[in-house]
């Protein structure tokens, strides 16, 4: 996973009840190494093999900004975290707050390039074909961060 940071353009947002987003606030912006899911594809075959390797890889991404989050000067200042993907909303329990994107010109871009990637890198598995792809936006506090990735959530829950 690659990690970003720009300013929230949004309108002003509280999360968990704690975490406040206010407009120009930095916000840390996730992204999926696509390369790397490529590699799953022709490593981890197809289906249910491939969704079980991104998990693992996707937690350990996450452990790994957990740690960094707490440590690094930068990343202290990101109160929350937003990723956009296809995936089904099951990042609840993990402390995401997940979105389904409202429909609009945005919405099909992104609609349109999570097919493109599926079609690139699942070459002769078909299965993504059928399947419907819904944009949602995936909002993780510093503090869910923590607590549900970090090593030691005692040292710093802010």
């Amino acid at each position: 996973m690659y990690v970003g940071c720009e300013r929230y353009r949004g309108p002003a947002r509280v999360f968990d009840g704690q975490a406040e987003l206010r407009p120009r606030d930095p916000v840390g912006t996730l992204h999926v190494n696509n390369a790397l899911i490529a590699d799953l594809y022709e490593t981890a075959g197809a289906g249910q093999r491939v969704a079980l390797a991104f998990s693992r890889l996707l937690v350990s991404s996450l452990e790994a900004l957990a740690a960094e989050a707490q440590v690094d000067s930068s990343l202290r200042k990101i109160p929350v975290y937003r990723g956009i993907n296809w995936f089904r909303p099951r990042g609840k329990r993990f402390g995401f707050q997940v979105e389904a994107l409202a429909e609009g010109p945005r919405t099909g871009l992104l609609r349109l390039h999570f097919r493109l990637l599926l079609y690139a890198f699942a070459g002769e598995d078909e299965s993504w074909k059928t399947r419907p792809i819904r944009p949602h936006a995936f909002w993780l506090t510093r503090r869910q961060l923590i607590k549900h990735f970090g090593r030691d959530s005692s040292e710093d829950n802010s």
